[in-house]
C-alpha cells in the first residue's frame, strides 16, 4: 500500500509541476498575443482623418501651404470611411468635384459643416475625388482611392502585411492549443 501511495504521490507532484509550468507557459503566451493584437490592430483599423485648419476662411494662404484641408492629398483603399473635422471658428463644406465644373456635388456633399463637428464619406469605388469648400472655393482636396498600399500626402502608410509576424502569433497561438490539451489529458488522467 505504501508504494502506491507514494506511486501516486509522485504522479501528483509530477502532475502539479507540468500544471504549473504549462499554466506558466500559458500566461506568457496570453501576453504574447495580446501584445501582437495591439500591435497589429492600429495599423488594421486605422481611421483616415482630413482636418480642416483653422483659419482657412480668412484668406488663401492656405492654397501656397497645400493644408486647407490637411492633408489635401490623402490616398485610401476602398472601403475606407474618410472624416473631415472643422478644426476653423466658421463653417465649411466638403463637396465632390471642382469649384469650375458645372455640376458639383453630386458623389458627395456634406452641407455646412460648423465648427467642431465631422463629416464622413465611405469611399468605395476606385478613383480620383477631387473636392472643395463651396463657401471658401480656393480650399481644394483630394481623395485618391486606390486598391494597393495607402500613403498620404508625403506619409507613406501601407496597409497591414503581417508576413513572419503571422507566423509567428500562429506559432505561438499552436503551441498554446498544444500545452492546453496536454494539460487536459494528464488532468483527466488521474
Amino acid at each position: 500500500m505504501n508504494i502506491g501511495n507514494n506511486q501516486r504521490f509522485e504522479i501528483f507532484i509530477q502532475s502539479w509541476i507540468i500544471h504549473n509550468v504549462i499554466s506558466g507557459q500559458l500566461y506568457v503566451l496570453f501576453v504574447i498575443s495580446a501584445v501582437a493584437i495591439l500591435t497589429i490592430t492600429p495599423q488594421a483599423f486605422a481611421v483616415t482623418g482630413i482636418t480642416i485648419s483653422k483659419g482657412d476662411s480668412a484668406g488663401q494662404d492656405c492654397v501656397t501651404a497645400k493644408n486647407c484641408y490637411n492633408p489635401d492629398v490623402v490616398t485610401v483603399s476602398p472601403g475606407t470611411t474618410v472624416t473631415w473635422t472643422n478644426a476653423d471658428s466658421v463653417s465649411h463644406t466638403v463637396t465632390s468635384g471642382n469649384p469650375s465644373d458645372n455640376q458639383t456635388g453630386t458623389i458627395f456633399d456634406s452641407s455646412l459643416i460648423r465648427p467642431s463637428t465631422t463629416y464622413s464619406f465611405t469611399f468605395k469605388d476606385p478613383g480620383t475625388y477631387n473636392y472643395f469648400c463651396q463657401l471658401h472655393p480656393w480650399m481644394t482636396g483630394e481623395v485618391i482611392v486606390a486598391a494597393s498600399g495607402v500613403t498620404s500626402g508625403t506619409t507613406s502608410i501601407t496597409a497591414p502585411e503581417f508576413g513572419s509576424f503571422a507566423t509567428i502569433v500562429l506559432v505561438i497561438a499552436v503551441t498554446g492549443i498544444i500545452a492546453l490539451s496536454t494539460r487536459r489529458t494528464i488532468i483527466q488522467k488521474f
